[in-house]
């Protein structure tokens, strides 16, 4: 039988039926595609409210529930003291929360639907530790940066006092201070997180190892009965030293940016080695080969100094692997004071070389603190990155966090810098198929505004600087929306920052969950996002000792 031919009409409908299926639709099926769309949505959100919890645990326990494994490793970071939408009234500004039930008569709406949105009574703000997300985190010295960094590290790495953490993570801390001296050091706070059993292990200079182990093992404030921080020289070995991190490693300098004369030669020499390498040559490089190789370079003797003072670097940092036994039964003797220098630096590492320090295991800390005289800044930004693609190699067993303590000490106008930064790009973009979490803890947000733009949330601590609050203008949705139709000036948000307490933030996340939709049917998910708003917010204490306080002359005395 011959099938009846359709009018133009006809087969113009069946096309817009069919491919209205691509599209989400607004529908009240919670296996929908708007719904499925909207849950994944929930299940990514870099933070959520109590209410949405509450709501999503409601809804998990329906008959043919679809959100049963939507919210399931989270952690308390926050209490909401107040909200701020799109069109935030100037006269709600000064209005300060002192209970749970004083918000509606702290806070009048006008009559045209602009102020703040109404407060739920449960204030919880709670981060999510499934998904991956990425967190920016400014504010002046002693505002709160480092502390609320460890209460996000508590969440990830903690066993659920403060929320539910069957999966812990494993997460990596990056730390540099410029002053540091052979005897004295400034700490990285986040090592407090072992007061209260989180294995902490901190990984050093080895020129300065003694130095820093003897800081970590008499942390000011630390309990006595508490187990301590692992101290353990950064040491690489051969088979981690590939293509690409030897150009990282060898062009580590420069203040300007630019990258050194020298690495022509070296680009040549590795390019030359890449073509002879076999297959299982690929994850390691023949260091001694290198050295050959680069010896026979030329360049004139400023560029040969730099380049010494590359290798130098190395050296410094990697453990040359042993040759077999001498010819003859006998060690030949070093001929001059430089290899007599070299001797020692490589005793040393082979006393103290450790392969487990590159494990990384789950509910674990590792610091990597670089600190130390002989290192600059250039200088750690490139063993970071090396060592932030080590801690990333084995992400497919444990999800990843990536921190940086105090971004704005090593984060400068050097090439490593740069690379650094690019890296972290790079796994921001990529941070869903990485499973990997990225905070960035600065004073200054003006050392990336690329990073800035890329972060899920920015949680903005007390600053003077109005320079930082233009930069902030023109990478936070919540602060570019200005006009005649808005009362929320920004030299209004100004005034918030400036006035501040420590520990308290604005929270700025389009993607943020705060409450459930109040037009969303009985049957039906729905909830409502941050958008262009921001929250202004009180982080939680700590459940680690806290060592982030300023030390004040008569605590000298005491």
């Amino acid at each position: 039988m011959a099938q009846a031919t359709m009018t133009p009409e006809e087969e113009w409908q069946k096309d817009l039926r069919y491919h209205d299926g691509f599209f989400p639709t607004e529908d009240t099926n919670p296996a929908g595609t708007a719904s499925r769309v909207h849950r994944e949505e929930i299940k990514t959100t870099p933070f959520f409210s109590a209410e949405v919890l509450a709501k999503v645990l409601e809804t998990s326990r329906e008959p043919g529930a679809q959100t049963e494994n939507l919210l399931t490793q989270y952690g308390l970071l926050a209490k909401v003291l107040h909200t701020f939408n799109s069109k935030e009234d100037e006269d709600t500004e000064e209005a300060e929360v002192q209970g749970q039930a004083s918000y509606e008569e702290a806070l009048d709406p006008a009559p045209d639907g602009r102020g703040s949105i109404p407060e739920p009574e449960d204030k919880r703000l709670f981060v999510n530790m499934n998904a991956p997300w990425s967190a920016f985190i400014c504010g002046s010295q002693g505002s709160g940066k480092s502390h609320t960094l460890s209460c996000m590290l508590e969440a990830a790495l903690r066993q659920p006092d403060l929320g539910k953490l069957p999966n812990p993570l494993s997460a990596i801390v990056f730390h540099y201070d410029k002053f540091n001296s052979c005897s004295s050091s400034q700490i990285c706070e986040a090592a407090y997180l072992s007061s209260s059993g989180i294995p902490v292990k901190v990984l050093v200079s080895p020129s300065n190892y003694k130095t820093m182990k003897k800081a970590y093992e008499n942390m000011p404030g630390f309990p006595e009965d508490a187990k301590k921080p692992v101290v353990a020289p950064l040491v690489l070995f051969e088979e981690q030293l590939n293509l690409e991190r030897m150009m990282t490693l060898m062009a580590a300098e420069e203040k300007d940016g630019k990258m050194p004369l020298y690495m022509e030669s070296v680009r040549s020499t590795l390019r030359a080695m890449a073509m002879t390498m076999d297959n299982e040559d690929a994850h390691g490089i023949n260091f001694a080969d290198f050295e050959k190789r680069i010896e026979a370079v030329t360049p004139n003797e400023n560029q040969r100094t730099m380049l010494d003072s590359r290798i130098k670097l190395l050296r410094g940092f990697f453990l040359k692997p042993t040759t077999g036994k001498p010819q003859n039964g006998k060690k030949k003797e070093p001929d001059n004071q430089q290899q007599k220098d070299q001797a020692t630096v490589d005793a040393y590492l082979a006393r103290y070389a450790d392969k487990t320090i590159w494990d990384f295991k789950a509910g674990e800390l590792t610091i990597v603190d670089l600190s130390c005289p002989f290192v600059e800044e250039g200088a750690a930004c490139a063993l970071f990155n090396i060592c932030l693609q080590l801690f990333l190699e084995g992400r497919q067993d444990i999800g990843r966090l990536v921190a940086l303590d105090e971004a704005h000490k090593y984060m400068t106008a050097t090439s490593s810098s740069s690379h650094f930064t690019e890296s972290l790009l790079s796994v921001v973009r990529q941070q869903r198929h990485l499973a990997t979490r990225v905070i960035i803890a600065t004073q200054e947000p003006t050392i990336s505004p690329a990073l800035l733009d890329l972060s899920s949330m920015t949680i903005v601590h007390r600053f003077t600087s109005p320079s930082w609050l233009t930069v902030l203008k023109s990478h936070l949705a919540g602060l570019s929306i200005e006009g005649e139709t808005s009362k929320r000036d920004i030299a209004d948000v100004f005034k918030q920052i400036v006035k501040l307490e420590a520990g308290q933030a604005l929270l700025f996340s389009p993607s943020g969950m705060t409450g459930v939709d109040p037009k969303s049917e009985p049957n039906r998910l729905k909830m409502q996002k941050l958008g262009v708003g921001y929250l202004k917010i009180g982080v939680r204490a700590r459940l680690t000792k806290d060592g982030g306080r300023s030390i004040l002359a008569t605590s000298l005395q005491s």
